[in-house]
């Protein structure tokens, strides 16, 4: 349970005003509930002596006016639960998201999109229903059975302290059992994720299953993670029922005993007919809060869990630090003994090189030579396994988020774009300068005409309405409106065709004169804008000339 505390004590602390209203509101609620049978006994008492019509309707409208009160409080405080939890969890949601989003490109090599969306989105899901329920369901229940311990007591000394044994001997095995099962409740979050991922995976391939006749390995893949998951499942829903049983088995002890010495103390004469009659009624009410707590502990484990995985989240490190770059607008770029593997299998083995400011490099090589690999090394977003990159001297991992993103420039290979407009999409939601410089790069990169045929750059973009010209064009738009010193382009051409590519060349050619630039190319075409060029043979650069870089052919 730590986890859950340290991440409550971080976001509701922000929320002090909110949260000790919403705890005075369920005292309150708390207060009248328990008042309740007091008046309901009080009654009983007075029509068994024969009490006036006045004085039985004044009890009874009390007790309705109680009730609906009670009604009204509980509204209430069920409605600040509920606001504080969002705000709660939505400020987390907040925070790790951009969390995630500094984290370098490796951390995600083993973890699909499906499982991180389940892991942002579902475990603060399952956090936000243990929050809401903790206050409005867990506190209020334990505060219900404080107070209907404490009026049994006020009633009948010997019956609450019977009642009082049993309530204790169950919240202890409640809390025992609890513990165990906080690691089955682990286990299926984290297969839950899993299955989310394989599910992701699936629908994202989809195309590409249906192309080669094989959707039965995407139905395969799925069923393989749920059979994994329905064990862990299984197992942590026993648990729950478990308690469901035992609530029940000592909520039958409870009522018996207090039905039998609520008779005995009547008989023997200690005990009013009304006391006896409140004293069933606290022994009902115990038997709510203690189902409310069944159905919590559940959502508790599943919240503990949660919170686990978002602490732990929270806690992979981004490896980047505030810094800043004190250099001009061209900068260097430096690889000494640099070694990068996936999953262990070395794609880049012993890289030294060096990019002085201000030159241009194309870098080629044969598929799964490690070309976009070296490109993102460069741009800081992958951290090399062994040596070190520098760029104008500084390691890319040294650099804070928006130096590092002023100083360098990344066009990877394969496009995305978001669902927004032209605008958006080409700025990445940041101010750029005015619409006056945007539509000078369009028209650089002959899209005026495609534009105003639409909305202008307030036309909203569908990535699958746009074809691969489209996307690949306003992909290198993206650059063409920042001002880096280091530029590095991935196959920035390979969707053009050669009329359009020669365009787009001349437009980049201009637009790199006084920036150092990467250019990672199969494309002869793109050899005449580089001074140098280095060749990536089975993960080991080979420099020379651009020409050179092309002799073994490359792919």
């Amino acid at each position: 349970m730590t986890g859950a505390w340290h991440l409550f004590r971080r976001y509701l602390g922000r929320q002090a005003v909110s949260v000790s209203t919403m705890a005075l509101f369920l005292c309150l609620a708390t207060g009248l509930t328990v008042l309740g049978p007091l008046i309901m006994g009080r009654f009983v008492d007075r029509l068994t002596a024969h009490g006036s019509a006045q004085e039985l309707a004044r009890l009874a409208y009390l007790y309705l006016v109680v009730a609906g009160v009670a009604g009204g409080v509980r509204i209430v405080a069920g409605y600040l639960t509920e606001a504080v939890a969002w705000r709660a969890t939505n400020a987390l949601r907040e925070d790790l998201t951009a969390h995630l989003l500094r984290l370098p490109l490796g951390f995600f090599h083993h973890r699909s999109a499906g499982e991180m969306v389940e892991r942002v989105d579902g475990d603060i899901t399952a956090l936000f229903g243990f929050l809401s329920g903790l206050a409005f369901k867990l506190g209020a229940s334990v505060l219900l059975i404080l107070g209907t311990l404490l009026a049994l007591a006020w009633l009948s000394w010997p019956i609450m302290a019977s009642l009082f044994v049993l309530t204790i001997a169950l919240g202890l095995v409640l809390t025992v059992i609890r513990r165990q099962s906080g690691p089955l409740f682990q286990a299926e979050r984290e297969e839950n994720a899993r299955a989310y991922g394989a599910i992701g995976e699936v629908l994202s391939a989809r195309r590409d299953l249906q192309a080669l006749g094989r959707e039965q390995f995407g139905e395969r893949r799925v069923w393989e993670r749920l059979r994994t998951w329905a064990p862990r499942y299984i197992a942590a829903e026993r648990r729950g029922y478990l308690l469901w049983c035992l609530i029940l088995a000592v909520f039958g002890l409870e009522t018996g005993l207090s039905y039998a010495l609520g008779a005995r103390f009547y008989l023997l004469g200690s005990l009013p007919l009304g006391s006896v009659f409140a004293v069933v009624a606290y022994t009902g009410m115990l038997a709510r809060p203690f189902e409310a707590i069944r159905d919590q502990l559940e959502e508790w484990q599943r919240g503990d869990a949660s919170a686990v995985r978002i602490e732990a989240l929270l806690h992979e490190s981004e490896e980047r630090r505030p810094a800043t770059l004190q250099a001009g607008r061209e900068l260097s770029l430096e690889l000494t003994d640099v070694t990068f593997s996936y999953h262990e299998r070395p794609v880049l083995t012993s890289v030294t090189a060096r990019l002085a400011a201000g030159e241009r490099v194309a870098v080629m090589g044969r598929t799964g030579s490690g070309k976009t690999s070296l490109g993102r090394l460069a741009a800081g977003l992958y951290s090399p396994s062994r040596g070190v990159v520098r760029v104008a001297g500084m390691a890319p991992s040294g650099l804070g988020a928006s130096a590092l993103s002023g100083a360098i420039a990344y066009l990877p290979q394969e496009p995305f774009f978001f669902s927004g407009s032209i605008r958006d999409n080409v700025t990445g939601f940041l101010d750029s300068g005015g619409d006056d410089r945007i539509a000078g790069v369009m028209d650089d990169l002959g899209l005026s005409e495609w534009i105003r045929g639409r909305e202008g750059l307030d036309t909203r973009l569908e990535a699958g309405a746009l074809s691969l010209g489209e996307r690949a064009l306003l992909h290198v738009a993206r650059i063409l409106i920042r001002d880096p010193g280091l530029v590095i382009l991935d196959e920035p051409t390979a969707a053009l065709d050669p009329v359009r590519e020669h365009h787009v060349l001349e437009v980049l050619d201009r637009w790199l004169r006084g920036r150092t630039a990467v250019i990672i190319t199969h494309r002869p075409a793109l050899l005449t804008m580089v001074d140098i060029g280095w060749r990536l043979v089975d993960g080991r650069l080979v420099a020379g000339a651009p020409e050179a870089a092309s002799d073994e052919g490359a792919s």
